[in-house]
């Protein structure tokens, strides 16, 4: 009598749950969460691919910017495969932005006390009048694709994803450096494809125009958004130097860092 041979095959151990840094939800919510917004976009057999690859910190940046609603997360999630589809912006390379790149505009100088990288962004070096558009586009979504995947790989939870953002405005003209055609199209691609990108953000050398602008336009913001936004006046370095230690920022930010010694973004040897 031949005896039938049964192979078992174990199942994947899973890993740890990526937490939505939430404090009324459990782990076993988040977990769930991510299970369902899985489950509802691999009912799309087009991106049955997408779906199976893409890391559960993707899910839950999607899941967080549309407050846990799984038809919502779906729909957002669903437009963002299908931007990468058609954008293919793992395509573009080092190469292919280094002109803008070597503008520093915008770099990371190190990280702040929660572990969050510190992105500088100095406007006054975007000049309106000699960039190319289509340049200007390719590299900022160079720059956020390749970020996002970087903190990917390191994030844990929301707590840890994502970036605290300095936005210098030293010398900012709005005649020289305004980018309205920028500003029209960065605003939906941080909103639609990058949700979640801005842990909080600092804006320093405000003036009064500045000011009494930024107080108009809050009022439309959501709250999860203006909580980020912190607009410094006076003394902005000894209140950058509560958020990074000094030798994660620059000099002109109240640390003791040189720009000069700070790398592009992406870097290059010459």
């Amino acid at each position: 009598m031949s005896s039938k041979v049964i192979t078992f095959t174990p199942s994947k151990p899973k890993g740890p749950v990526f937490r939505s840094n939430d404090p009324t939800r459990s782990e076993i919510d988040d977990e769930k969460s991510i299970q369902d917004l899985k489950d509802s976009i691999l009912k799309h057999e087009e991106f049955r691919a997408r779906a199976e690859s893409t890391p559960d910190a993707t899910y839950m940046r999607f899941l967080v910017a549309r407050k846990f609603d799984i038809h919502k997360a779906t729909e957002m999630l669903l437009g963002h495969f299908r931007w990468l589809d058609e954008v293919k912006p793992e395509q573009i390379t080092a190469e292919d932005v280094k002109s803008e790149a070597l503008k520093k505009v915008a770099f990371y100088s190190g990280k702040d006390k929660s572990g969050r990288k510190i992105l500088v962004l100095i406007p006054a070096r975007h000049i309106v009048k000699t960039a190319i558009p289509e340049e200007t586009e390719r590299y900022t979504i160079y720059f956020l694709y390749n970020s996002c995947l970087e903190f990917t790989k390191t994030a844990t939870s929301m707590a840890d994803f994502g970036i605290t953002l300095i936005y210098d405005r030293t010398d900012f003209s709005m005649g020289k450096n305004f980018d309205l055609q920028l500003t029209g199209k960065l605003m939906p691609l941080l909103q639609n494809q990058f949700p979640e990108f801005l842990g909080s953000c600092y804006i320093v050398e405000v003036n009064v125009l500045f000011y009494t602008l930024y107080k108009m336009v809050s009022v439309f913001m959501d709250s999860r958004t203006h909580s980020k936004i912190n607009v410094l006046k006076g003394d902005y370095k000894a209140a950058l130097t509560q958020i990074a230690d000094k030798d994660e920022l620059l000099e002109q930010h109240g640390g003791t860092k040189k720009e000069d010694d700070l790398p592009t973004y992406p870097s290059y040897s010459n």
